[in-house]
């Protein structure tokens, strides 16, 4: 049925399964349509529906997750903290994210509060690690020299005992 016009029955019942979950994909190659149409249907019925509630910006409808500011993300993140993942699914298809988003984000949010607490960044910490582990080479070089000089200390002593003091001291 690939004509420039379809029936307006049609057209509800095709824009009715995508909004009940079925993805477009299958569907537009089931019924033999040009994915763009539909999607395009279901775009101008999601922006109907959003300018009668007047809850929903009709702008958002079609912002990427790459575009999102970070009290939007944020607002996600809270709003999706104590849902089940199946919850959490459904919230990702209706906002157009992926659950990967919404666990960048989250963790974004971990490391920035880490960071705020004084956590080290870890190129930081493998410079520390270097440093710590030269100042280790020094100082077991400085213990043995100052094992050596003790030895010879009381070498010293005891030679000066078994063969009394030189005459030269």
């Amino acid at each position: 049925m690939q004509t420039s016009q379809y029936d307006a029955k049609f057209k509800d019942a095709i824009i009715a399964k995508v909004l009940n979950g079925q993805d477009i994909s299958e569907l537009v190659k089931k019924e033999n349509l040009p994915y763009h149409t539909v999607y395009n249907w279901v775009y101008r019925q999601k922006k109907k529906i959003a300018k009668i509630h007047h809850n929903e910006d009709p702008s958002m409808l079609k912002k990427r997750p790459q575009n999102w500011g970070a009290e939007e993300k944020l607002k996600a993140i809270t709003e999706t903290y104590k849902m089940s993942s199946e919850q959490i699914n459904t919230y990702c298809r209706e906002n157009g994210l992926y659950v990967t988003h919404l666990e960048e984000w989250k963790q974004a949010v971990i490391d920035g509060i880490n960071l705020h607490k004084g956590r080290i960044p870890p190129a930081a910490i493998k410079k520390m690690e270097k440093e710590n582990q030269g100042l280790r080479q020094e100082l077991r070089r400085k213990e043995k020299a100052l094992a050596e000089a003790a030895a010879l200390l009381v070498l010293k002593k005891k030679a000066a005992q078994l063969w009394g003091e030189d005459e030269d001291d």
